[in-house]
């Protein structure tokens, strides 16, 4: 006798989850990933956005870096999406990196520069 197995039925939301978060998992860990995700749900641009951020910021320091992506909800009116890392930098490569991220971000981007924040550990 085969029994057959009963295949988990997923809703939309949990579907769009499940995508995003395949979309992101080779460049970013998730701190909190059901509000990560939510946040990136409702704002498409940065989600498209987060591979070129990504590419950057490895690009600037090591190919290796784990980034990490925290959501500062302070109410839904309130967020902002930071990619948190740690990289061996001085003062000097710190100020020359976040000025040349924020200004790339917020000349192309100026719309998703409010919601996008970086969050850079020197080491």
């Amino acid at each position: 006798m085969v029994v057959a197995r009963k295949q988990k039925k997923y809703l939309p939301l949990e579907i769009d989850r499940l995508r995003v978060r395949s979309f992101l998992e080779k460049h970013f860990e998730f701190e909190n990933p059901t509000q990560e995700i939510d946040f990136l749900l409702r704002h498409q641009r940065i989600l498209t956005l987060l591979p070129f951020c990504a590419e950057f910021i490895r690009a600037s320091f090591d190919e290796d870096l784990r980034l990490h992506l925290h959501l500062l909800n302070e109410g839904r009116s309130w967020q902002t999406l930071f990619i948190r890392f740690d990289a061996h930098c001085d003062w000097e490569k710190y100020k020359s990196f976040t000025d040349s991220f924020y200004d790339h971000i917020f000349n192309d981007f100026p719309v998703e520069s409010r919601k996008l924040n970086i969050d850079l550990n020197p080491l």
